[in-house]
């Protein structure tokens, strides 16, 4: 059946459109492998991921137990797949950890490609043309900004779709295996994918006249276990959130959508954008108009609206977790051309039209992104020559006062810190090793007097002057107070680390770090630098050394 509709609408299309079939998808591949190699790739969470999962190797090869940190690898654990990967198998043979970051996302994106073209053909037969609905995403901002674990995960849920089909049309015990195995694999990556699952279950589900089999059930039963362990299980096992959840006020969600879904380095990147988002719109549009909730081929409006609904009433962040409603914008653009199935054959000039715009914003967004990131990898490397002066073992502290640098909207410089050598350890506040939903975390927990810190964007704020309030007329306190009490509060944490690491400081702040007392400047270059404090506190309790292996 699949097979019969995609080949009719294969002679009802003109010829040019042959290129976005098989051979235009392994150009496409070609292309984004192409780019990962060459494109800077240096993005806001990568360089920490890097140093966990480098960490992890460590803790893993080590011959004794590291008194500081433990790996948290298991079977049943998630965010384990990116620092899992080079630890138990591309270190072993060889692979440097940046080539490993690359082949990572590389091949991820390329099955985000392949894996969606399957997708349309089993989920909406004769409308794979419109595989490259998905290029743009391939952008997307959460993946730019290095979370490898949900890139990973959400290229992996589309095979993940496709064997769910198959399980509700022709369910099997192989099917149902071959599902089984990669849920685990995706809940290995990240645990997110698994709110949208469920939800494409029960699509599945309540789309058809005949009860669900054994199979089905069974294949519900495992997407709702792994969405146990990967959320309400840890939730109910820590006694107090780590930090609230927070919801983001509808304009802001609105805006967001923009925001949120794209990398803006330039305004250059919005023009580039604003095709595509269009496009967007106008398929939401005729999704609506050809929604039909009593035809089984008209209610894939459903899924994408479920989607955008979620991500406007899920918190923000909270519970340790952060972008929480931000993940799932790209399966708002995943399930969209759903909405198109039934359409007339009238609509191939509108699925050109798709193809066309999501080709030429692509190119225009790669284009704004590699000028984008070319501007941060000039940060990075001034960064990593004032880092190289750090010693084995050094406890630093980050102070990132201009986290954005020159993006408009995300935060590439957030943990420019972590962009230190790899042959040694590093002991910061702000690693993500400080929660034990990570592959790697600290024995002990922090506290005011282990691993203290200010918020990670305390610097930037101050900065910013937003302590004061100059617009609010019941406000009576001095701006200045406010502004040295902020600034004693990232002192009084900075006292416990024996260098400090600055970037961005405006003159004001550059000019208050150089009168510290015991404070040393140990290099600079550009906006970077790193500085020696000879008055520091030890840890209480003591930060242990690792003992040598004999």
């Amino acid at each position: 059946m699949s097979g019969h509709l995609e080949s009719k609408s294969n002679s009802d299309t003109s010829p040019p459109a042959s290129l976005f079939r098989r051979r235009g998808l392994w150009l496409a591949a070609t292309m984004v492998a192409v780019y990962m190699a060459l494109v800077p790739l240096h993005t806001q969470d990568g360089a920490n991921h890097r140093q966990v999962a480098v960490l992890l190797e460590r803790l893993i090869s080590a011959d004794v137990q590291d008194p500081v940190y433990q790996s948290n690898l298991g079977l049943l654990r998630t965010n384990v797949l990116f620092s899992g990967g080079y630890a138990l198998a591309a270190a072993k043979i060889g692979i440097p950890i940046h080539l490993y970051e690359r082949l990572f996302v590389s091949g991820f994106l390329i099955l985000l490609l392949v894996g969606y073209r399957r997708f349309l053909a089993e989920w909406t037969p004769g409308r794979t043309d419109l595989w490259v609905w998905i290029l743009p995403i391939t952008m997307h901002a959460l993946f730019v900004t290095g979370m490898y674990n949900f890139l990973a995960a959400t290229a992996l849920t589309l095979p993940l779709l496709t064997y769910l089909k198959r399980l509700a049309e022709h369910p099997s015990a192989k099917t149902l295996a071959a599902m089984s195995a990669l849920a685990w694999l995706a809940f290995l990556a990240h645990p997110f994918p698994f709110f949208v699952l469920p939800a494409a279950w029960l699509w599945l589900v309540t789309g058809r006249t005949e009860r669900p089999g054994a199979f089905m059930w069974s294949g519900g039963g495992v997407l709702v276990g792994l969405l146990f362990l990967g959320f309400a299980l840890p939730m109910v096992a820590s006694a107090v959130p780590q930090n609230p959840y927070v919801f983001k006020p509808p304009l802001e969600l609105l805006a967001g959508l923009v925001y949120y879904n794209f990398p803006l380095f330039s305004s250059w990147a919005v023009v580039a954008a604003v095709p595509v988002l269009v496009c967007a719109i106008a398929m939401a549009w005729m999704s609506l108009q050809n929604a039909d909730l009593r035809n089984p081929y008209r209610r894939g409006m459903l899924l994408w609206l479920g989607m955008l609904l979620a991500y406007f009433l899920f918190p923000s962040e909270g519970h340790g977790g952060a972008h929480l409603n931000e993940r799932f914008l790209p399966f708002v653009w995943i399930f969209l051309p759903l909405g198109l199935a039934g359409v007339g054959e009238g609509s191939v000039s509108s699925r050109r039209w798709i193809r066309g715009t999501a080709v030429a914003s692509t190119i225009l967004m790669a284009a704004a992104l590699w000028a984008g990131l070319g501007r941060v990898d000039r940060e990075v490397r001034d960064a990593a020559a004032v880092l190289a002066e750090l010693p084995d073992e050094a406890r630093l502290y980050p102070l990132e006062f201009d986290p954005g640098g020159n993006s408009l909207a995300q935060g590439p410089l957030l943990h420019l810190w972590a962009n230190h050598a790899t042959d040694r350890t590093v002991h910061s506040p702000f690693s993500f090793t400080f929660m034990d939903l990570m592959s790697v975390s600290r024995r002990l927990p922090s506290s005011d007097t282990y691993f203290p810190a200010a918020p990670e964007n305390h610097a930037q704020v101050l900065a910013e002057g937003r302590f004061c309030r100059p617009r609010d007329p019941v406000s009576t306190s001095s701006c200045s107070l406010q502004e040295q009490d902020a600034w004693d509060e990232l002192l009084s944490a900075a006292h416990y680390y024996d260098h400090w690491f600055v970037h961005g400081a405006p003159q004001r702040w550059r000019q208050a770090i150089s009168e510290v007392p015991g404070l040393t400047l140990v290099a600079e270059v550009g906006r970077a630098s790193v500085w020696r404090y000879d008055r520091s506190r030890e840890f209480s309790p003591k930060l242990l050394r690792r003992r040598s292996a004999r």
